[in-house]
């Protein structure tokens, strides 16, 4: 009778491992993914224009500045990333280049974050616009990191006199609601001149809320260049 609880006890624990990997697998997956480049299909991007419904969306910015590597200890800064004017940005020079006229841009979904971490579901996106075709912006990372040949010993080393680099990445896809299938994926990965994190901090920070903005224009030319295949 003990051999046989035992068993029992041993496949529940395989059962609960093998359970536990896939999840791990599965996550790994996602992950990867993510971060692959898809190139448009030029056939695509000519019909743009004559789609009758083309929806840009974004994941909600976020909010704080972190600070990478070993500098993670120091409180994140309150500064929301420029999401916004990368979307704003991108949409503007599409419509100038390739006269696009049948953009309607949205505010963010209203989704649990855990819903929105790899992209939103093209599930959920058909559940919430139901057809079409959706431009996706999400911030991937915004944040300082050192700078140089020695980083890895600059984030043990950290001080207010490292060279540091203010950086934005950003993913953005186009997706076929109508079809269910992914179209278009790539990410922009901008950042500014090295400075001190005294020099970032200085005067209320006003040399991260200058660089902010140009950060979100060069984030967009990359990704117009890539839809466009340039």
């Amino acid at each position: 009778m003990y051999i046989r609880y035992g068993r029992v006890g041993l496949l529940m624990l395989l059962v609960w491992f093998l359970g536990a990997l896939n999840g791990c697998v599965g996550e790994l997956y996602q992950s990867i993914k993510a971060d692959l480049d898809l190139s448009l299909d030029p056939q695509t991007r000519e019909r743009l224009n004559t789609n009758p419904r083309l929806i840009a969306i974004h994941s909600p910015p976020e909010t704080s500045l972190s600070v990478e590597g070993g500098v993670s200890r120091h409180d994140p800064f309150r500064l929301e990333d420029p999401l916004l004017t990368v979307k704003d940005r991108f949409l503007t020079t599409l419509s100038e280049q390739m006269h696009l006229t049948n953009v309607q841009a949205m505010p963010a979904p209203r989704l649990h974050s855990s819903q929105m971490q790899y992209g939103v579901s093209i599930r959920e996106l058909v559940r919430l616009y139901d057809h079409g075709l959706v431009l996706d912006f999400q911030t991937l990372q915004w944040a300082f990191t050192p700078y140089g040949e020695n980083k890895l010993s600059q984030w043990s080393d950290w001080n207010m006199s490292t060279s540091t680099i203010l950086f934005h990445r950003v993913r953005a896809r186009l997706i076929d609601l109508d079809q269910r299938k992914l179209l278009w994926q790539t990410t922009c990965y901008v950042h500014t001149q090295q400075h001190s994190m005294q020099e970032w901090l200085s005067n209320q920070s006003q040399l991260v809320k200058d660089e902010r903005q140009d950060l979100g224009f060069r984030c967009a030319r990359q990704l117009v260049e890539k839809l466009a295949g340039t």
